[in-house]
């Protein structure tokens, strides 16, 4: 029993849950409590941005932060080029960058399954994969210092 519930709370945080199952670490089971964060949200943001803006360099917060489009750039650059490579792809999770969507222990996206309105419909229906940020997605394909077109866009707000 915990006597000491109140009194403390701790948040942990990491972005290798893979190399805690590796390692064999205990990962709390049954004492701590998931959370998934997410990029800053319209309210978060009092309302006040550009969609084209966040559609070209996303809502993470270290980038959102930044007082240029260079400096934004530059730090999803390095998002793209430091956790993106080093933990998917240095870690032989994937032979390709491109190929990592099906990865959800990387956190940088997640499946929403095909809804079917009837079990009787034999139409074939798909998942589809939704990264977190449209500027990881756009660093990912090495698009950030291009300018936004119509085709990216729409794309881009799907995500």
């Amino acid at each position: 029993m915990n006597r000491h519930l109140r009194k403390f709370r701790f948040a942990m945080t990491g972005s290798s849950a893979r190399k805690l199952k590796r390692g064999g670490a205990n990962l709390l089971a049954g004492r701590a409590i998931n959370r998934r964060f997410f990029p800053l949200t319209g309210a978060e943001l009092n309302y006040d941005f550009d969609v084209d803006g966040l559609l070209e360099t996303g809502c993470l917060p270290a980038v959102r932060v930044e007082e240029s489009n260079t400096a934004r750039i530059d730090t999803l650059e390095a998002y793209v080029a430091n956790y993106l490579q080093e933990e998917i792809q240095q870690e032989a999770a994937v032979k390709r960058l491109d190929a990592f969507t099906s990865l959800i222990d990387t956190l940088i996206g997640f499946w929403l399954p095909a809804w079917q309105p009837r079990a009787k419909v034999k139409e074939t229906r798909h998942p589809k994969f939704y990264f977190f940020d449209p500027g990881v997605v756009r660093g990912i394909g090495g698009r950030l210092r291009e300018p936004l077109d119509e085709e990216e866009r729409g794309r881009l707000l799907e995500t």
